[in-house]
């Protein structure tokens, strides 16, 4: 049974509750993130591309600063995401989206945002260590060595021979990695959104939001198959040269945006409560 929680401190939004367990969804609801996400992108496609494009020249300039541009990326990754949230919130009232909306987790409860990065940093590395023993493991340092060689030697037959050889323990070492990978992964999801709007603690809204996806795993997966099939009909133009690849390059941008937004509506189905509230009231950062 669902239980809704007051939280501490209290939402940026005060026509939101935060529901806690987060909800149980049906498959036609996790469907409707589509048609969902799609009406916030029409609502204000130009500001969705403008703070797309300087996200990505942000964190192409950060790549510019050795390793420590890396780990910065990683670590503001969840603030400026929580911040889709607030923009989100704000065309779903009636609002504009605006790009103070996307920066407002530089401000607000930036510190738990960043630990949250930097939780999914720490598990990535770490999940990234144990791919790399069992590779080496179960391939064989004997073999990796003799592709290497047989790299540098150009001999190609001889790499492809390694290879086949080795693809199976090597995809082995790889389903195990993504048995660690998929559940942080599923930690990190909502997790910004409920530091963000609820001012939920990094480890209790990844438990939150690891929870939350066990419990929608079907219906999140049913989710991912709409959107592949989507992902797969707007590529069908790429047969066409030129005016096909830019189509397509366009097309897959729009649906990185739309998966934004579509998250934000698995957010208020799963975890939110809307309340009555004046008019007049807005989100407060």
């Amino acid at each position: 049974m669902n239980t809704v929680v007051a939280p501490q401190p209290a939402p940026l939004d005060p026509g939101l509750e935060l529901v806690l367990p987060g909800r149980s969804v049906t498959f036609g609801q996790a469907l409707s993130w589509i048609p969902r996400s799609w009406t916030l992108f029409k609502g204000a496609p130009l500001m969705w591309i403008v703070s797309m494009l300087i996200l990505f020249v942000g964190n192409v300039v950060l790549q510019f600063v050795p390793f420590v541009g890396m780990i910065a990326t990683n670590l503001l990754q969840p603030v400026y995401m929580a911040g889709f949230a607030v923009a989100c919130r704000s065309l779903e009232t009636g609002g504009d989206f605006e790009l103070e909306h996307v920066l407002s987790g530089f401000k607000t409860r930036s510190t738990d945002l960043i630990i949250i990065g930097a939780l999914l940093l720490l598990g990535s590395l770490l999940i990234f260590v144990i791919f790399g023993l069992l590779f080496v493991g179960l391939v064989g340092w004997g073999t990796l060595t003799a592709f290497v060689e047989a790299a540098i030697s150009n001999n190609p037959q001889h790499a492809a021979e390694l290879i086949r050889d080795s693809w199976l323990r090597a995809t082995l070492a790889f389903l195990v990695a993504m048995l660690f990978f998929i559940p942080l992964l599923a930690a990190y999801w909502f997790a910004p959104y409920l530091t963000l709007m609820h001012g939920v603690k990094p480890l209790a809204a990844m438990h939150a939001s690891l929870m939350a996806c066990i419990r929608n795993f079907f219906q999140m997966f049913v989710y991912g198959v709409a959107m592949l099939a989507i992902a797969i009909l707007v590529s069908l133009p790429v047969i066409i040269p030129i005016l096909g690849w830019i189509f397509m390059a366009c097309a897959y941008f729009v649906l990185m945006m739309m998966s934004i937004a579509a998250l934000y509506a698995s957010y208020r189905d799963i975890f939110t409560e809307e309340v009555s509230r004046p008019a007049s009231a807005t989100v407060t950062l």
